[in-house]
């Protein structure tokens, strides 16, 4: 999935869709979390099509540390909030607390 990227001026990959599993999946290295929620933000015109596509959870990958963060769609939309930082468009924020952390690297 493509969302607008302001300051480069054209579309970025955003994560990607599973049409059968109905999961939402964003890979991102730490240096991109938004310190200020404690979290990483999905782009507003991303879950307005998770919500037509039926999404049931989204899925959180950081590079970085192995970790992953679910939770159910629901809840995320649930609990999240539109903000604007900076120069970039709407994006969904919540706090990582509401989500599920696995850690890849102690499960080996």
């Amino acid at each position: 999935m493509y969302a607008y990227n302001k300051i480069l001026n054209k579309k970025v990959k955003a994560g990607s869709f599973d049409a059968k599993t109905k999961i939402f999946n964003k890979t991102v290295k730490l240096k991109s979390k938004c310190w200020k929620y404690n979290t990483y933000g999905i782009e507003q015109e991303i879950i307005d099509k998770l919500k037509m596509l039926d999404c049931q959870e989204i899925v959180i990958k950081e590079q970085d540390t192995a970790k992953e963060y679910h939770i159910p769609f629901n809840e995320y939309i649930k609990h999240a909030f539109v903000d604007v930082l900076g120069n970039s468009t709407p994006q969904y924020y919540l706090s990582l607390k509401y989500f599920t952390c696995i850690n890849k690297k102690e499960a080996v």
